[in-house]
């Protein structure tokens, strides 16, 4: 397996470890709720893959596959001044998932 299917994988999976272990709820709004014919919101996680070094690509490939296949927690970028929700680093110590705070950490 090469390096980028590692990283995708272990993006993939500390994403969603981050956010199944921060409360974030993944599955569709309740069956009333479609009934009613609402949809629920998309909540957007915030990434910053400054410091994902040569993965920088793949962390966006990766976002982008996420954003495809789940609607209702979209990956973004994290715009300049604000602060990240998921800090992508590139180090001797990874593939590991750091959760900070409620849907905040480091992989």
């Amino acid at each position: 397996m090469n390096s980028r299917k590692i990283l995708r994988a272990s993006l993939a999976l500390c994403t969603t470890g981050l956010l199944f272990g921060s409360g974030v709820q993944v599955a569709s709004a309740t069956s009333q709720a479609d009934e009613r014919g609402a949809q629920a919101a998309a909540r957007v996680v915030t990434y910053d893959s400054s410091g994902a070094a040569e993965f920088k690509d793949a962390v966006t490939r990766g976002a982008a596959a996420w954003n495809e296949s789940v609607k209702n927690i979209q990956l973004k970028p994290v715009q300049p001044g604000q602060r990240a929700n998921i800090i992508v680093v590139a180090d001797n110590g990874w593939p590991r998932a750091q959760p900070t705070s409620l849907g905040n950490g480091r992989v």
